[in-house]
């Protein structure tokens, strides 16, 4: 197996290894003995991924190529949604989230509300219509001089419990 940038890793609860592909933009699926492209069409730079351990569907955050009026983010970035049901192919590549700042790590709860990490926060997206959201660790202005101390949360993780 070899690395094309990858970054970010899953693990189900199968032992199959997935990789989320930056430089050669897929989700790719290793089983122990065969990689597969899970995921590809109109992922632009696929920075996390996690995978629902109920279903096996896929939460992709990808790099977003459309620009925002919002002058504090430096890069936009979308949340993806891939279904493994073959009878949802419809829903493949279905956006989620949309013009989320600078990020590189996205985990989900139990209640499927979606967090991403956004330069000096945590951010809770609240489902299932992920329109509505909290600041839920970190500073929530965005004035470039005080960002010294938090300036990525490159991985972290929510507890089933939320405590």
């Amino acid at each position: 197996m070899y690395r094309c940038n990858s970054s970010d890793i899953w693990l189900d609860k199968e032992d199959n290894l997935f990789i989320a592909g930056t430089s050669n933009n897929r989700i790719q699926k290793y089983n122990g003995t065969v990689i597969t492209t899970v995921a590809s069409r109109g992922l632009i730079s696929p920075t996390s991924l996690f995978i629902d351990s109920n279903t096996g569907d896929i939460y992709i955050l990808d790099y977003d190529k459309h620009k925002t009026n919002d002058l504090r983010k430096i890069r936009n970035y979308r949340v993806q949604y891939w279904p493994t049901n073959n009878s949802v192919a419809a829903e493949k590549d279905k956006l989620i989230i949309h013009g989320i700042g600078e990020s590189t790590s996205l985990y989900l709860d139990k209640d499927l509300n979606i967090y991403t990490s956004e330069q000096t926060r945590i951010i809770k997206w609240f489902g299932p219509d992920y329109i509505y959201s909290i600041t839920v660790a970190g500073r929530n202005n965005h004035n470039i001089a005080q960002q010294t101390k938090w300036r990525t949360h490159n991985d972290f993780y929510v507890h089933q419990n939320y405590t």
